[in-house]
């Protein structure tokens, strides 16, 4: 009797035990699953999602927004003369920089290949502001490789919510001042203004 006791007990334990393990790997799933494997940021998909709520708070409070889109320059260069090593810790450490600038109220994630994006609770001022915080700070990043140091620049495409735009429209908007600093020859910021709706 006193041994089917033990038993239960330990049955009881081994359950208890057992459920805490795959509690743990929900959680480690569902982080998973919301992450950026390599940069430890939002993926695209949970980046869209929590943008697109911040956006509707935004837009019910009145509270201004704006995004930037940025992309390394030359990445593909990078890549080709160092390395992907030193590519995949050029992107992590243009992440980490990013973070450094980000509040909690504002959503940050890895969109494409080299493209980052960040939804900030700012006007037009403060966003521009915060990109030129971003553009400054990423130029610093110098990253050792068996060629030597690698630095690199980024450019970056600033919009700002006006009405009732969603998270798609906001972003193609940031995405066409991107591609015109791009165009114009990289390593600058422009907001969607600026660049021209045509851009």
């Amino acid at each position: 009797m006193q041994q089917l006791e033990v038993s239960k007990t330990d049955l009881e334990h081994l359950i208890q035990l057992r459920t805490r393990e795959l509690q743990a790997a929900k959680v480690r799933a569902e982080i998973e699953a919301r992450t950026d494997p390599l940069t430890g940021i939002y993926n695209r998909r949970s980046f869209f999602e929590e943008a697109a709520l911040l956006i509707k708070l935004a837009q019910r409070k009145q509270i201004p927004l704006g995004v930037l889109m940025l992309d390394i320059d030359h990445f593909k260069s990078i890549n080709d003369i160092h390395g992907h090593l030193i590519g995949d810790q050029a992107l992590c450490a243009t992440a980490r920089v990013i973070a450094q600038h980000v509040r909690e109220v504002d959503v940050f994630g890895r969109i494409g290949g080299e493209e980052f994006a960040l939804l900030v609770s700012a006007d037009v001022a403060g966003t521009v502001c915060i990109a030129q915080r971003v553009h400054r700070d990423i130029a610093k990043i110098v990253i050792k490789s068996a060629q030597g140091p690698v630095s690199f620049t980024a450019s970056i495409g600033v919009a700002c919510l006006q009405g009732h735009k969603d998270i798609l429209e906001l972003l193609q908007q940031a995405d066409s001042a991107l591609y015109q600093a791009k165009r114009t020859g990289r390593n600058r910021i422009l907001e969607f203004s600026t660049a021209g709706a045509s851009a």
